[in-house]
């Protein structure tokens, strides 16, 4: 969870905010259905107590405004109602369609322990994304790297694209304790650019092909 000096040391200060007028304006992706935008405020939110208001911190419940969702969140937010960080976190969006089921379900895996800062964890489950993939695929080789290249050699899938996997280290070794060792003092934004190839990887394999599927039978 976020916390700073403002939240660390003052949590002796937090009051309610009844009487007062917490930011009613965060925008948040919904960790529940997917759905962006402005939170409904639940109840009465908690401050830490500072005066000024640029080190005010709001913390308190909100719910999703998708009327098919209505989920529940717990946010800490600024006074600019930008939300520092929420309960449970907001996760990166995915285009799930024509992506198979066992390959997707790692992918999801791996961006929800992103969220809760599990980068090592995360780094392992998009390395089983990409190797479930071949799976799917039926592409073999000797190792995941060569398996990548068999299947660039039969789909839109660029030479690029194989070069970015490796260099993130989600090509190395076939235990979880090799890849873990190789994602050591991997940070969020190494993990978030993984997770972009990865989407990227599997929107060329599964949505562009299915494009082009569909383009085909259209020019008959």
């Amino acid at each position: 969870m976020y916390t700073d000096h403002r939240t660390g040391p003052t949590l002796d200060k937090i009051r309610s905010t009844a009487g007062s007028a917490p930011p009613n304006s965060s925008t948040l992706r919904c960790p529940w259905c997917g759905h962006v935008g402005v939170l409904v405020s639940r109840g009465t939110d908690l401050t830490n107590g500072e005066m000024q208001s640029e080190h005010m911190r709001f913390a308190g419940v909100r719910h999703c405004p998708n009327p098919q969702c209505h989920g529940l969140i717990f946010v800490v937010v600024d006074h600019h109602g930008t939300v520092l960080d929420s309960f449970p976190p907001e996760r990166i969006d995915i285009d799930r369609s024509n992506i198979p089921a066992e390959v997707l379900d790692r992918l999801e895996e791996a961006i929800a322990c992103h969220a809760v800062g599990a980068h090592r964890a995360a780094g392992a489950l998009l390395r089983s994304t990409v190797e479930a993939m071949c799976d799917d695929r039926e592409a073999e080789g000797p190792d995941l790297r060569a398996r990548v290249e068999r299947l660039a050699g039969t789909t839109a899938l660029r030479d690029e694209y194989v070069g970015a996997l490796a260099a993130l280290h989600l090509l190395g070794p076939d235990s979880v304790h090799g890849i873990t060792k190789e994602l050591d003092g991997a940070d969020d934004a190494t993990i978030r650019d993984a997770i972009d190839v990865v989407k990227t990887v599997l929107n060329v394999v599964y949505q562009h092909e299915e494009v082009i599927r569909i383009l085909a039978r259209h020019q008959r």
